[in-house]
């Protein structure tokens, strides 16, 4: 080996070495972690929370909430990647006017089910929302879709 290609070869391994370590560590706020009161879910995650002081109960009440919703959204979730399945069954038959009215069937009954998931989120955040005073709900920053980072 030339000591050209020798000096090319370690420029590269330095620079995959550097770029590899940059995308390597968590990806989060500035001083997230170090927060005393950061317990990683509930309402101390949600940015949007992140001005309100909320009292004990309000915390457990968003927490009841969060998990009746986390496992209504896996269930619902479990039935989309069922009816996806599904499709992809149906997409690898023999294309016939039926087969095409199956497809079509079964698209909409995927569409039904992410209205029905998007429905289920809009409510758990407006369940969230109804928990907190109007005091508090001034200190909450606009969020959502387009808002940045969503908080639910």
């Amino acid at each position: 080996m030339t000591r050209k290609t020798l000096l090319v070869v370690t420029v590269a391994t330095l620079l995959l070495l550097a770029t590899a370590s940059a995308y390597a560590g968590p990806h989060f706020r500035k001083g997230m972690w170090n927060d005393p009161g950061f317990k990683g879910s509930g309402p101390e995650f949600f940015p949007a929370f992140l001005g309100v002081n909320l009292s004990e109960e309000q915390r457990t009440k968003i927490l009841e909430i969060e998990k009746d919703c986390t496992t209504k959204v896996a269930n619902l979730e479990a039935q989309i990647r069922t009816k996806i399945l599904e499709l992809r069954e149906l997409q690898l038959k023999e294309a016939s006017e039926e087969n095409a009215q199956n497809i079509r069937t079964k698209i909409g009954e995927i569409l039904a089910l992410k209205q029905e998931l998007f429905a289920l989120r809009k409510d758990m955040i407006q369940q969230v929302l109804n928990v907190l005073t109007p005091e508090q709900l001034k200190n909450v920053p606009p969020f959502g879709w387009g808002m940045g980072r969503r908080c639910f």
